[in-house]
């Protein structure tokens, strides 16, 4: 069964808050995002696998063939009456190798996109319904101070040593100097993490000691407390509607303005299909194409036609 958001209308609404101020707006976000219904099999699918992918599979025991000395026969194969042995190195020795040695081994395994994108998903949609969603106009602070920082979460009613803190900054901002700020601040707090968008969708590969494409849910997962962003949240619905126009906005109004501003683009697409075609795009395009299109036609005897006023479809 298709899982379908929770809610019917396009948008839901969080509170928008600053560090200064709890609430200083309202934030409307994607239901297709952020109410999805709780599905542990999905969460618990991706994590799995995600664990899995961070095993370095490094453990390794020698064989018989690997262990140092066992060349000469330690004693002739016959005439003292005790058992045949060729090597020192046996199984079957104290000190021998093992008859089925452990190897190194990749322990990842594929999982589909659309799993982890759901997983992203629910895992989100449970954040906001828990009431653990925090969503920030900005996340830079003013100096790189661990108290000021403790400071703000507790003016937010977060308290660092309840509470595992996880803010999310958008990828283009991270070099910004109040976000370096932030990030110098999180380090001399054990409870707060911050990360970026990019880092959401990296999972670590422990065989290969890198990083590749894949939702990272046990970030998510292991802070009980979210902190997003404006921008961040407009990357992470892009990413995960695989939408370039699904940011948030902030009050209805905007809602509006972007309804309008969407449906006054595709009027200008629209306008600029109806456009004549060039002789350029004849040749790149193909006269069959063209032919198909009604855009030229032939005459008696073979004749080519260009019809100016022909149209792309």
């Amino acid at each position: 069964m298709p899982v379908v958001p929770e809610s019917t209308s396009p948008f839901v609404q969080a509170w928008l808050s600053a560090w200064d101020e709890p609430r200083v707006g309202l934030a409307l976000l994607r239901s297709d995002v952020w109410t999805m219904p709780l599905r542990t099999d999905v969460v618990h699918t991706v994590v799995s696998w995600q664990r899995t992918c961070m095993r370095r599979g490094t453990k390794k025991t020698k064989g018989r063939h690997e262990k140092r000395g066992g060349g000469r026969k330690p004693r002739p194969q016959k005439g003292q009456g005790r058992s045949r042995q060729g090597s020192i190195r046996s199984p079957l020795w104290v000190g021998g190798g093992h008859a089925h040695p452990i190897k190194p081994k990749d322990w990842a395994y594929k999982l589909n996109l659309k799993t982890q994108t759901l997983g992203m998903k629910v895992a989100l949609s449970d954040k906001y319904r828990r009431n653990a969603l925090v969503v920030m106009r900005d996340v830079g602070l003013a100096d790189p101070s661990a108290a000021t920082l403790t400071a703000n979460l507790e003016a937010l009613g977060i308290s660092a040593s309840q509470h595992r803190v996880l803010v999310v900054e958008a990828s283009s901002h991270m070099e910004a100097v109040g976000s370096r700020h932030l990030l110098a601040a999180s380090e001399a707090i054990r409870a707060v993490n911050v990360v970026s968008v990019d880092e959401l969708f990296r999972v670590f590969h422990g065989h290969k000691l890198k990083y590749r494409f894949g939702a990272n849910i046990l970030a998510l997962v292991k802070h009980s407390t979210l902190i997003l962003s404006q921008d961040a949240i407009a990357e992470l619905s892009a990413r995960l509607t695989r939408d370039r126009n699904s940011g948030h906005v902030t009050s209805v109004a905007e809602a509006e303005a972007a309804q309008v501003a969407e449906e006054w683009q595709e009027q200008l697409e629209r306008q600029a299909a109806m456009l004549p075609m060039t002789r350029l795009q004849v040749k790149r395009e193909g006269l069959r194409a063209l032919r198909d299109r009604g855009a030229i036609s032939y005459e008696g005897g073979g004749a080519l036609r260009w019809r100016p006023g022909g149209t792309q479809s």
